[in-house]
């Protein structure tokens, strides 16, 4: 739910249902849970003007992503990284550019393991996440090339 409010731009009810999340991913001990709602929280602090409390929350999950969660695949952390990422961007903080070049990395080789070479773009968009990365490198890759 703190997903979807999140999305529908109800910013207060969102992190009402993340602190919840958070709270019953670590009675599961679910680490890379309350990590994925950590992030969203941190974009949440983004959205109400809190730049201080959102840069420390990515900078917490990011030290967790080089040792509680070094061990997990690439794929497995993308949806948390990308999150992370469009923080630190938000922010101008200058570690979003090679973040993201890693995201686009990682995501086409997770689609090149899950299928054949046609199938990858339609992998790609037919995942939110993969789609929105893809489109925020190309976006990043123009730019630079300008």
């Amino acid at each position: 739910l703190g997903d979807t409010y999140f999305s529908s731009g109800d910013t207060a009810t969102a992190l009402q249902w993340l602190v919840q999340r958070q709270a019953l991913c670590r009675d599961l001990q679910d680490l890379l849970g309350e990590c994925r709602a950590a992030a969203l929280e941190a974009a949440c602090d983004l959205r109400l003007g809190q730049p201080g409390a959102a840069l420390s929350k990515v900078g917490s999950l990011l030290g967790m992503l080089g040792t509680d969660l070094a061990g997990r695949a690439a794929h497995q952390t993308i949806g948390l990284r990308w999150t992370c990422q469009q923080v630190l961007d938000a922010l101008g903080d200058p570690r979003a550019e090679a973040m993201l070049e890693q995201l686009h990395t990682d995501v086409q080789a997770h689609a090149a393991a899950l299928t054949d070479a046609a199938d990858c773009q339609r992998l790609i968009q037919a995942q939110r996440a993969y789609r929105d990365i893809v489109a925020a490198w190309s976006a990043a890759a123009a730019t630079r090339s300008a």
